[in-house]
């Protein structure tokens, strides 16, 4: 409940079980987890290998989650879109 509680407050207020949600860039999970544990249904994207690894293992620690975590990216460069 200590990192960034501004986003888990916005994520408290929109998600109810059931709610679909796609994280672009999950890192490690804390969205992930945290929208798993509200009742989302969770699709991610980790195109990092090591980031990837760590996501699956806090994955595996919290349970085995039923979250579609997927070793890819939406982009073939770097960099930020519009």
């Amino acid at each position: 409940g200590k990192w960034e509680p501004e986003t888990l407050a916005k994520l408290r207020e929109v998600i109810r079980p059931g709610t679909k949600y796609c994280d672009i860039g999950a890192w490690i999970g804390p969205t992930v987890l945290y929208a798993r544990h509200l009742g989302a249904v969770v699709t991610c994207f980790e195109p990092d290998r090591l980031a990837f690894e760590r996501l699956l293992g806090n994955l595996r620690m919290n349970g085995g989650l039923d979250v579609r975590a997927l070793p890819v990216a939406l982009g073939s460069t770097d960099g930020m879109r519009k």
